[in-house]
C-alpha cells in the first residue's frame, strides 16, 4: 500500500470516527436531576471533543509534516558550531528554565484542588523559596500556569540552542517530541493522579475557551469525586487531557525511526 493510499485511509477512519461519535452523542438528560445520563453525556461529549482535536493533529502531521520537511531540510539540515561561551550561556537558559517550571509544576501538583496558597502554608521550604526569590512581591497571582508554561519554552530553547550542532532540524525535533513532550506527559499524568478534576479545566488561563457547560457544580463534583468548582461541567476546548495526547502523539511521532535514522544505521559497517 503506497503511502497516499495510507494517508487517504487514516483521514476517511478519522473522518467515519467523527461523524460516528457526533451521531451517537447521548441525548439531553430529561431532567438536571437525572444525573447517570447527564455524566454519560458530558463524558461522551469531551471525549468526542479531545478525540476530535488530537485526529485533527494527526491529520495535520500526516498530510502538513512532510512537504513542510522537505521545504525546509536544506535550511534545516545545516549544522551550528556554537562557541563555548553560547554553550555555557544556553546551558544556564536551559536549567533556569526548568527550575522554575519545576518549581510552579510543583507547587501547582501539592496544592492540588486548594491551589498555590495550600502549597505555601503547609511546605514551608516552598514558601521560603518562593519569598527567598522575591517572587511574592511579584504581581503573579494565580498566573503559576503562564510562568510555568513561558519556563518550559526557555529550557526547550536552550536546550535546542544545545543540539544545535547535530542541526536544526535534529534540534528542533528533539527539543519538541523528545525533551518537552516527556517532561509534559510525566506532568499531566502526576496531576491526574493527585487532582483528577483539573484534567477537564483548562490547561492555563490564556487559553479558556469553553464548548458550554454540561454539568452543574454538583453533579461535576459527584463525577470526579472533588470539590464544588465554579468551572465544573464545563468542555474546554484546550484542556489537560488534551495536552497529555499531544503530548503523547508528538512523542510517539518524533521518536518513530526517520527515512535519514535508517539510512545513518545502514551506513555502520559491521564487522
Amino acid at each position: 500500500m503506497t503511502p497516499r493510499i495510507l494517508k487517504l485511509t487514516f483521514l476517511a477512519v478519522a473522518f467515519l470516527v467523527a461523524i460516528l461519535m457526533y451521531i451517537g452523542t447521548p441525548p439531553v438528560a430529561a431532567s438536571t436531576t437525572s444525573s447517570v445520563g447527564a455524566e454519560n453525556r458530558f463524558i461522551w461529549i469531551y471525549a468526542e471533543v479531545v478525540v476530535d482535536e488530537a485526529l485533527l493533529l494527526i491529520a495535520l502531521i500526516v498530510l502538513l509534516a512532510p512537504p513542510i520537511g522537505r521545504r525546509l531540510s536544506s535550511p534545516f539540515a545545516r549544522v551550528v558550531h556554537l562557541p563555548s561561551p553560547v554553550k555555557i550561556l544556553a546551558a544556564a537558559v536551559l536549567s533556569v528554565g526548568l527550575f522554575f517550571f519545576g518549581f510552579w509544576a510543583t507547587v501547582d501538583l501539592l496544592g492540588g484542588y486548594g491551589g498555590p496558597g495550600y502549597t505555601f502554608s503547609n511546605y514551608p521550604v516552598l514558601d521560603s523559596v518562593y519569598r527567598g526569590l522575591g517572587l511574592s512581591n511579584l504581581p503573579i497571582s494565580d498566573e503559576q500556569g503562564k510562568i510555568g508554561f513561558l519556563s518550559l519554552c526557555v529550557s526547550v530553547v536552550g536546550f535546542m540552542t544545545l543540539r544545535a550542532g547535530k542541526g536544526l532540524k535534529t534540534a528542533l525535533r528533539e527539543g519538541i517530541c523528545s525533551f518537552a513532550s516527556p517532561i509534559l506527559i510525566i506532568f499531566e499524568l502526576v496531576l491526574w493522579g493527585a487532582a483528577p478534576a483539573d484534567m477537564y479545566w483548562h490547561v492555563t488561563t490564556f487559553l479558556p475557551w469553553s464548548i458550554g457547560s454540561y454539568l452543574t457544580n454538583s453533579q461535576f463534583a459527584s463525577l470526579t469525586q472533588s470539590g464544588d468548582f465554579v468551572w465544573g461541567g464545563g468542555v474546554f476546548l484546550f484542556s489537560n487531557w488534551l495536552v497529555l495526547i499531544t503530548a503523547v502523539i508528538l512523542f510517539t511521532y518524533g521518536n518513530l525511526p526517520t527515512r535519514e535514522s535508517n539510512m545513518e544505521t545502514s551506513s555502520i559497517p559491521i564487522r
